[in-house]
């Protein structure tokens, strides 16, 4: 109940054994919203509490955050049911589903920045005698490689996407409780009763949308052995992550520019097939803060290569988005989709584009040359690779095209080929008014459209 002087408590929750406590400073606290928690059972039998994760998301100057905490599967031959229980946690876990934007994203996406640390137990696979060489030289390297961890990232088995911090210090586990180093030593002792291999079991890793990955500086990644009660060392990392100010969120673009992000020439490659026929029909959804629904492509019927071609998704930014600063921070989330005829659809992978710099680069060049900025996301679903998503965006502003003239609500959001089959003239700011033009003034809704919004 009692905090440090100056925190506040925004948030816990515990599973088993399993805690995660959320602190912060009371200059913060008053920026914080939207806090959710959830937890995920891994154990016996996929529900016992010995094994699991916590976690808690928050956003904090509009960012959004996400801490989790997991204990995953114990003993060197465990590598599988580690990885399989990560897999769990991805496709099980909640939390932050509460934004409709991100709510069906997959874990690894739904958030800004995800924060993922604890007893992971992920050992080095090494006879012990030849990591305790390694160890009493400090050379960590011969050690790390061979580290299942990282070996299950850069295989792409687990933990998609996510970054850890150079490891300076020694393996982690598993110590004597009690025993500190002996004199002249830097490293506590080893217990030699079971003859575990030391490993690195207790991890801090980190996942941060493109664009924003910068933003997030590590600034210390290190062991604590100085703490005796544990046959672990505890393991801290300290971040340094930016935030807007007040005034550059409110920043206008000179005279209200008004525009529109245009996204053209999609195709996906190695998707993974959701169909019995090994095939699917998929299409792509695309959804933002400032969007009130997805937009969707057209669907490619029975490929999983398929490919957009010259059709377009035209996304225009409402008002209070017009701006340098808010587009910035801005990102679009993506969806390849199976269309299924009887039954829900089903996803096949997400990602997540970064509008970083889209302004700059359409203001700084010839408005007659049209900057377009290639793409190529890595699509995952429950964490593990699916496949991958390209194509171009670019900024359109008024002017360059007839069509950026009309009102929100008269824009048609995607080719004229999509606009039969997705009626696309439906408005992304206020989903519940009708589209039709109005023939008094133009960008002045009529009087029926007045009442709804007021409602």
């Amino acid at each position: 109940k009692a905090c440090a002087p100056g925190l506040k408590r925004v948030a816990s929750v515990s599973l088993g054994q399993i805690s995660l406590l959320v602190l912060a400073t009371e200059e913060l606290l008053m920026h914080i919203t939207g806090v959710d928690t959830d937890c995920e059972a891994t154990g016996i039998g996929g529900v016992g509490v010995n094994k699991g994760a916590a976690s808690v998301s928050l956003s904090v100057c509009n960012r959004s955050i996400c801490f989790l905490t997991a204990h995953l599967a114990a003993h060197q031959e465990k590598l599988a049911a580690r990885n399989a229980q990560v897999l769990e946690i991805h496709r099980n876990l909640k939390v932050g589903k509460k934004l409709a934007s991100v709510a069906s994203l997959d874990l690894a996406n739904r958030f800004e920045h995800l924060f993922w640390f604890g007893d992971l137990n992920y050992r080095v696979d090494l006879p012990r005698a030849v990591a305790l060489q390694h160890i009493s030289e400090f050379n960590l390297g011969a050690l790390l490689a061979h580290d299942q961890l990282r070996a299950a990232i850069k295989a792409k088995e687990a933990f998609g996407g996510f970054c850890e911090g150079d490891i300076l210090f020694a393996p982690t586990f598993k110590h004597i409780p009690g025993e500190g180093a002996h004199e002249g030593g830097a490293v506590r002792p080893y217990e030699q009763k079971k003859q575990r291999v030391p490993s690195w079991c207790d991890r801090v890793l980190t996942r941060s949308w493109p664009g924003s990955a910068s933003m997030l500086q590590l600034l210390r990644y290190d062991s604590t052995p100085q703490l005796l009660t544990s046959d672990h060392d505890p393991v801290s990392a300290r971040y340094k992550l930016d935030l807007p100010s007040r005034w550059e969120a409110r920043e206008l673009l000179e005279e209200h520019k008004r525009f529109c992000l245009v996204i053209d020439e999609l195709c996906a490659f190695e998707l993974h097939p959701s169909d019995n026929n090994g095939l699917a029909d998929p299409y792509v959804q695309v959804s933002a803060d400032f969007l009130g629904k997805p937009l969707e492509s057209s669907v490619q019927e029975r490929t999983l290569s398929p490919s957009w071609g010259a059709e377009q998704v035209r996304i225009p930014p409402p008002h209070y988005a017009r701006t340098r600063a808010y587009l910035d921070l801005a990102h679009l989330y993506i969806k390849v989709v199976d269309r299924d005829r009887f039954t829900r659809d089903d996803t096949m992978g997400c990602a997540v584009l970064s509008c970083r710099n889209l302004l700059l680069e359409a203001e700084s060049a010839n408005r007659l040359t049209l900057v377009k900025r290639a793409f190529c996301l890595e699509l995952t679903h429950h964490g593990l690779p699916c496949g991958q998503l390209r194509g171009r965006i670019w900024v359109e502003f008024c002017g360059s095209k007839p069509w950026l003239q009309l009102s929100p609500w008269e824009w048609n959001i995607f080719s004229s080929s999509n606009s039969a089959r997705r009626g696309s003239r439906d408005s992304p700011f206020f989903p519940h008014l009708t589209s039709r033009k109005s023939s008094k003034s133009r960008g002045v809704p009529s009087e029926t459209k007045k009442r709804e919004v007021a409602v």
